[in-house]
């Protein structure tokens, strides 16, 4: 019992932790504030898809039931960066027209060519797997995306019927 007794008497008090440096504390502080705001807008945007989607169902009683719960589950699973990428994918020419972008003029290439020239915000991998999940999902034919081709078949679209279908399923239309 003593030999217990000398071994708690002389241990070290614990080493205080050092603090923080503000600088680090506050990119984290940053940071985290960024991404809060980013989650936020996504979600926005997921909403604002989301009560598109139940409006039409609500409106649209001719709808045929089995596509209209596809087109749902397409909007719950697909992110927002989905369905920019979708929306490039659908006109590309009108993409660049719409945006204000000059159409890179090449005699050949491939339609990833001049997606790199689209200014989407969705680039690198997180661009490879939205299109991978498009491919998935039979929204978007991607497999010639990295085949050269004449200028003309550079700029046709790559969404499939469904996938249009999926873009004026989501979109806003007049409902007065």
């Amino acid at each position: 019992m003593i030999f217990t007794t000398k071994l708690i008497d002389h241990r070290k008090p614990p080493e205080p932790r050092p603090m923080t440096n503000p600088r680090t504390s506050h990119g984290a502080l940053e940071a985290l504030g960024r991404f809060c705001i980013a989650a936020m807008t996504h979600l926005d945007e997921k909403l604002d898809l989301l009560k598109n989607v139940l409006v039409r169902l609500a409106v649209d009683t001719d709808s045929d039931d089995f596509l209209a719960l596809q087109m749902l589950r397409f909007v719950d699973t697909l992110t927002p960066e989905h369905f920019l990428v979708l929306r490039y994918c659908s006109d590309p020419e009108g993409w660049f027209d719409a945006r204000g972008i000059g159409r890179p003029s090449t005699y050949m290439g491939s339609p990833n060519h001049i997606m790199q020239d689209a200014r989407l915000p969705v680039v690198g991998t997180s661009r490879d797997i939205v299109l991978r999940d498009l491919s998935d999902f039979g929204l978007a034919n991607t497999e010639s995306l990295r085949t050269m081709m004449t200028e003309p078949e550079m700029w046709r679209p790559l969404a499939t019927d469904l996938g249009g279908a999926l873009l004026d399923f989501v979109s806003q239309t007049d409902r007065d």
